[in-house]
């Protein structure tokens, strides 16, 4: 059994949540809405240059106006969730099992990890995320490995 031993960096239990279908829709909207608002400034565009009026400007600003507020609600609302990720991120660094040992348990000519296990010799969590850092290549066989 050849073994590579390693230290937790980041931990958490279970996956992130995902972004909520409610959050998902208002971006699509937001989306499908500037689209609708860029074209529409196109076609203002075009016409201003064989005809300058104060109507086509107006609505020119007024399509600006609104390209703005959801440029500024989508940056309020992506802002927020950033935070809740940064928050379980902060989370992950300092879980208990953070600092904590593991091992690669590989096939016996040590090219395939077959398994990852902890200190113990227990096998991770199904819905555990984490990240680990190689702490030795060549540790020596643990009790529950010889």
């Amino acid at each position: 059994m050849k073994l590579i031993k390693f230290r937790f960096t980041t931990w958490r239990d279970q996956p992130a949540a995902p972004r909520s279908p409610a959050i998902q829709r208002q971006l699509e909207y937001w989306i499908a809405r500037m689209s609708v608002l860029t074209s529409a400034a196109a076609q203002i565009s075009e016409q201003q240059i064989h005809a300058d009026s104060e109507t086509l400007q107006k609505s020119r600003l007024r399509i600006d106006a609104d390209l703005q507020k959801i440029d500024a609600d989508r940056t309020a609302l992506l802002t927020a969730e950033e935070a809740e990720l940064d928050t379980a991120t902060r989370a992950a660094r300092v879980h208990k099992k953070v600092g904590t040992f593991g091992y690669e348990v590989l096939n016996e000519i040590g090219t395939l990890v077959e398994k990852l296990v902890d200190e113990a010799g227990n096998l991770l969590p199904a819905g555990a995320v984490f990240s680990y850092e190689v702490f030795d290549h060549y540790p020596p066989l643990p009790a529950w490995a010889k």
